[in-house]
């Protein structure tokens, strides 16, 4: 036998690792010995005389450390192991030999678990080519054991997996390794935990030689943040006019200096209006993310450190130069919210700041994304740009008609761009497909059989028709092809069956109202006006029994991947970006970058408890939350659903413990503000899906500012609806004790308020305590005022028991998360745990799981069948090991993986479409803001380009003249110029002359003109009744064919898309033949598009002009221009020619309104529509209106 020596280095780290050991098992022993007579005194009691020593090695099991395991966890004894160190050491060649010379090393007695080893290593020498095997019964093994021999084992495995593949003399560098592993543990003084990865232990030692992200981001933007910190003095010493002139002052350099030279000044600035105005000022960690927000990259900042506050300080740099900044959110809410407070500073320093909520119409949404900051939310700012590109006047269009896409800041980067990136966004109308096929493929789903005749894939959310399953279908419907395209019956089969299998009421979406409401996956928010597509929805529908709506036809789609690449400049910030590093990279160009924490965060992230079934899951997670709750802790426990969170309460009900509920039903929902803001109290215990992740903060003790608000909003309704009103909630169950006279002041000026200015609402209210300035409470002054000091008193005092009652908290151990699932993607967990830690406060974090979750099931894989078929036990004793750790972890990467794949495809495909888009839609705003001449110059291309491809189809120069097909082309161009333009074959055989490729070119060059002239023919005729409508009605009749043909093309591509993976299976790549396909299409509809346009406009026939409805402004209030206005306008007409007729878009009109401050086209159209003396008519179809001379 080989027997070779360690090398000086190996040798001389052995001996140190072994004192290192021993010290610990030295400070250990005192420990040990009194744990040992411990267990001596219970052996006696027993009537044994076996100490727990004797026991191991006669193969009697001890449960000493946990239960479950086959030896106990007593530590290392390693003082009598220095002399194996000294000496020469014989380093063995067989796994058997290296792991009972580690263990001697170790001082570990021989025992049963260690002859269970022996024995699996035996099995696996037969089999150490299969990687998988060594994996399986490596997992079995370390279940075994726990603490130091846990540990011990992973290196011995760790060194046979290597030996696997490298050979066994690979045993000469690796023998000593477990012993090293098992040292690095002991050294630091405490038994170990559980490991969730085979090198977690020799991960913390290395990691102190590597760089933190967020110190490095800390050490790279340090230069720019001394400048910005040098610059406060000087700030602090300016008036707020001089604030102000500042800004003015960067405006104007910014127009051609670079704006990284004016950050600086720009965020000391904002750092010092923010301070004046909300009383906050920017830490040196919140400056560190506005400058990642403002060099294009994601802040990845904890919950608590302020990111609402750090947007401001990106948006003001950019808006300077004028070009607008979006500040993209998640909802109406936060973006009014947002737009509201932060806002403020922004318009102290003369910045406009807008907002955009889903009621406002285009006129409104106009001028809020005209303003320099503009909070949206990103389902808004998508389907805004979705029917900017299918507006039909440009008074329709909401977005900037110069560069809308400057910059953007998405809040809740991950949330946007990749947890919303699955899906594309869709603008739709109605379809026409009968509700009846729904309600029979309904009833065919509920006979069919799941397994016979159906198979469930729950990962892809769909279901699989067997070929036992197509016949019983087709026999029941009568029909022999299920997939017949003009009459298909599968795609309904299958979503019945989808809508039974997969989609469960309170989880995927809720019914209210009698409609199907989606709840959405990532908040747990319901979403109204979202729906699922490809009669998806419907199916849902006719399962509750509810009305079916229609099915939507796309008018138009994009998918965020697509819409956030269209800003020049894109930046974001969120809780949790890490684990989307390379996503965001590839597909958004972002690098994500770690800012610093202002305070060290104190939160206990525990390891995760498994349990085998979901009861033993809930009864854990009713003890912890009991435990919680008796200390004084303030609980939040996580679920995934309406449903499981109803489970739970059920639970913590008959343990008569009072929680409040947070999830998507309405009368939860509608409380959110208020249940959060107690969430914090000392005791409360708070159940709430995913919506609890997102713009809140559990404040410790609770929030009051918050419970102010709630106070000031509970007097304002009360003074609107009368005291007595029974729907008003109990504060007292919510809120800290507010004192009665301050209740009373509150009550008193809300009721002043509503006597002096009745029409004020409560978001106005709202607006007006925050500082803003609105012309309704103009009125009410006093009463506002009052308001003001009783609502700052109110606040005062409840921050002041707040914090009375966040200090017991604190001491309590802080706030306590509960996860009752573990989500699909890892980011949700990590936002779940962040609700506790904020700001350096205590808190703990743990996830009770169940090897039935969702998670597990569908994505756990072989490792967790192998897990729940052989690891039975009671249900309420959790399973703690790296098997299961790495069940969890190799789960959500298969998931996150799964659903990157999922978005990556989207985007691939999508991308072709979107350079198609964006011809499409360039092509369509040019004809929809194009002056009147520019539309006519693009008709007389179409038509020029349109004559030359009849030609090129019909003509073949090469062939006699007497072959050309002139009768046939004389037809087609007398129906294409119906009415306009007659043409006979003598005229087409005079201009080709003697034929060839000569009489071709004067063939064709004939046509154009001759089409010209017709063009021109036919809009004189349009004008004779109304002065320049044939230019309106060009504009309109070329919008008209890009929707259409547009449409269509969209439809067509949708079906090439999945057709065109089919062609994988010809060894074809799907992509490359959806682009090639997609080309062609693409080239055929343009050539459509053009003809069309040409054939339609010589088919077109004016009709008579038409008063404009009586009813279309009834809701509204006419505005009251300057007097004499409508003597003015009736001069005009007197002007005007034909006599009487003026269009409403006539220059000197136009001029008129502006001057007298009327400027959107609809307040124009209702003011002439209310003044004496003048009518107004329009055209329906080229939305063009006239105003005549009418009655007084």
């Amino acid at each position: 036998m080989i027997t070779p020596s360690f090398s000086p280095l190996l040798s001389k780290l052995f001996t140190v690792e072994v004192h290192i050991l021993s010290r610990d098992a030295d400070l250990h022993g005192e420990q040990d010995e009194s744990n040992n007579a411990s267990d001596q005194k219970a052996a006696e009691r027993s009537g044994s005389d076996e100490t727990p020593e004797t026991a191991a090695s006669s193969g009697e099991r001890v449960e000493k450390k946990g239960k479950g395991k086959v030896d106990g966890d007593d530590v290392p004894d390693l003082r009598n192991s220095a002399e194996i160190a000294n000496g020469e050491v014989n380093v063995p060649t067989t796994f058997n030999e290296m792991f009972l010379f580690n263990a001697a090393v170790m001082g570990f007695g021989d025992s049963k678990w260690m002859h269970i080893v022996l024995e699996r290593f035996d099995a696996m020498a037969t089999n150490v080519a299969n990687t998988n095997r060594i994996q399986e019964e490596c997992d079995v093994l370390t279940l075994l054991l726990s603490g130091y021999k846990q540990v011990f084992l992973q290196g011995c495995l760790c060194v046979f997996a290597a030996g696997a593949h490298r050979g066994v003399g690979w045993l000469a560098v690796g023998a000593s390794f477990p012993l090293l592993l098992t040292a690095a543990v002991a050294s630091k003084g405490r038994q170990p935990k559980t490991p969730r990865r085979m090198f977690g232990q020799l991960a913390d030692i290395t990691a102190s030689f590597v760089e933190e992200p967020a110190e490095k981001t800390r050490r790279r933007l340090g230069p720019l943040l001394d400048a910005i910190n040098s610059l406060e003095p000087q700030m602090k010493e300016m008036s707020l006019e001089a604030l102000q002139g500042a800004t003015a002052e960067l405006r104007r350099r910014a127009q051609g200096a670079e704006l990284d030279e004016l950050l600086p000044e720009a965020f000391a600035l904002v750092r010092e209006a923010s301070e004046r105005v909300l009383g906050l000022r920017h830490f040196d960690v919140q400056l560190l993310g506005g400058i990642v927000l403002h060099q294009g990259g994601v802040a990845e900042m904890a919950t608590g450190e302020g990111k609402t506050l750090v947007a401001i300080l990106a948006a003001f740099l950019n808006a300077l130069p004028g070009r607008g900044v979006h500040v993209v959110t998640t909802n109406d809410y936060l973006a009014r919210r947002d737009a509201a407070w932060v806002g403020r500073p922004l318009r102290l320093l003369g910045l406009t700041v807008g907002v955009i909520q889903a009621d406002m119409n285009p006129e409104q949404k106009r001028a809020a994304y005209a303003c320099d900051v503009t909070y949206v939310t990103n389902q808004q700012l998508g389907f805004d740009y979705l029917r900017d590109q299918m507006a039909c006047s440009p008074g329709e269009l909401r977005l900037r008609s110069e560069e809308p896409f400057s910059c953007a800041i998405v809040d809740e980067a991950d949330s946007v761009l990749i947890d919303e990136g699955r899906t594309p966004l869709v603008v739709s109308t109605q379809s026409t497909i009968p509700s009846e096929k729904y309600t029979t493929a309904l009833q065919v789903a509920s006979q069919l059989v799941k397994l016979t005749d159906y198979t469930v894939l729950e990962k892809e959310k769909t279901c699989v028709l067997t070929e036992v399953g197509e016949l019983k279908v087709s026999g029941a419907l009568k029909k022999d092809d299920l997939f017949d395209p003009q009459d298909p019956w599968a795609p309904f089969i299958v979503n019945s069956l989808t809508a039974k299998e997969l989609y469960q009421r309170d989880r995927q979406y809720l019914v209210r109202d009698g409609k199907v409401v989606v709840v959405d996956e990532f908040t747990g928010r319901p979403v109204d006006g979202r729906s699922w597509s490809d009669g998806l929805q419907q199916a849902i529908e006719a399962k509750e029994g509810v009305e079916i709506q229609p099915e939507a036809v796309v008018l138009a789609s994009i998918s965020y991947q697509c819409l956030f690449r269209l800003f020049k400049k894109l930046s974001g910030m969120t809780g949790t970006a890490a684990t989307e590093v390379q996503e965001l990279e590839s597909i958004y160009n972002l690098t994500v970058n770690c800012i610093p924490s202002n305070k060290p965060c104190q939160r206990l992230d525990e390891e995760d408890e498994v349990y085998t079934s979901e009861g033993g899951k809930w009864r854990a997670v009713t003890r912890a939350t009991c435990e919680a709750h008796s200390l004084g802790r303030p609980v939040l426990v996580g679920t995934t659903s309406v449903e499981s969170s109803e489970v739970l309460a059920g639970y913590l009900s008959r343990e008569g413990l009072t929680y409040k509920l947070l999830n998507a039903k309405p009368e939860n929902a509608a409380r959110e503000a208020e249940i959060v803001a107690a969430g914090g109290l000392p005791g409360a215990i708070t159940i709430a899906t995913n919506m609890a992740g997102r713009g809140t903060d559990i404040v410790l003790g609770g929030d009051g500012k918050a419970m102010a608000k709630l106070y000031m909003k509970e007097a304002f309704r009360a003074a609107h609806s009368g005291a007595d009103d029974e729907n008003l909630p109990d504060l007292s169950e919510l809120c800290l004790p507010l004192s009665d006279s301050v209740q009373e002041e509150l009550a008193h000026a809300c009721s002043l308020l509503v006597s002096a200015a009745p029409a004020l609402e409560l978001a106005d209210v709202e607006r007006v305590l925050l500082g803003e300035a609105l012309p309704q409470a103009d009125e009410a002054m006093l009463a506002v005022q009052a308001l003001k000091v009783a609502y700052q008193k109110a606040q005062a005092q409840l921050l002041e028991a707040a914090g009375h009652q966040g200090r017991k908290v604190v001491e309590a151990g802080g706030l306590c998360v509960l996860g009752t699932e573990r989500h699909e993607a890892r980011r949700i967990d990590n936002q779940l745990r962040g609700r506790a830690g904020r700001q350096g406060d205590p808190g703990s974090s743990r996830f009770v799981l169940s090897l039935t979750d969702r998670v597990f099931r569908v994505f756990g894989g072989d490792t967790v069948r192998m897990l729940t078929a052989d690891m039975g036990g009671a249900d309420d004793v959790p399973m703690v090991s790296p098997l299961v750790s790495g069940a969890i972890d190799e789960a959500q990467n298969q998931v996150q993986s799964f659903f990157f794949g999922i978005r990556k495809d989207v985007f691939k495909y999508d991308d072709v479409l979107d350079q198609q888009r964006q011809v499409v839609y360039g092509v369509r705003r040019k004809a929809l803001l194009d002056s009147d001449e520019g539309v006519l110059d693009s008709l007389r291309s179409y038509c020029t380009e349109s004559m030359e491809e009849l030609v090129e189809q019909l003509i073949s120069p090469s062939q006699p003249l007497d072959a050309w097909p002139l009768e046939r082309m004389a037809t087609k161009l007398s129906a294409w110029f119906t009415g306009t333009l007659t043409v006979a074959p003598g005229d087409l055989r005079a201009a080709a002359g003697a034929g060839g490729a000569e009489g071709c070119g004067a063939l064709r060059h004939w046509i154009q003109q001759e089409g010209l002239k017709a063009i021109d023919r036919k809009a004189a005729r349009i004008d004779e009744d109304a002065p320049r409508l044939s230019r309106a009605v060009f504009r309109q009749v070329l919008l008209m064919q890009i929707d259409s043909y547009w449409r269509k093309h969209l439809k067509y591509m949708t079906f090439l898309r999945n057709y065109s993976k089919l062609r994988s299976y010809g060894q074809r790549d799907p992509l490359v033949e959806y682009k090639l396909e997609g080309y062609k299409a693409f080239q055929v509809m343009m050539g459509k598009i053009r003809r069309d346009t040409v054939y339609y406009l010589f088919t077109f026939q004016p009709r008579p002009l038409q008063p404009i409805p009586s009813d279309r402004f009834a809701d509204r209030v006419p505005p009251q221009p300057e007097s004499g206005l409508v003597s003015e306008v009736l001069a005009l007409l007197a002007e005007a020619h034909p006599p009487g007729l003026l269009p409403v878009t006539d220059a000197r009109l136009v001029a008129l309104f502006e001057n007298s401050g009327l400027k959107p086209d609809e307040e124009r159209l209702h003011w002439l529509q209310s003044a004496d003396g003048v009518e107004v008519l329009e055209d329906a179809f080229a939305r063009a209106a006239y105003i005549r001379v009418g009655p007084s």
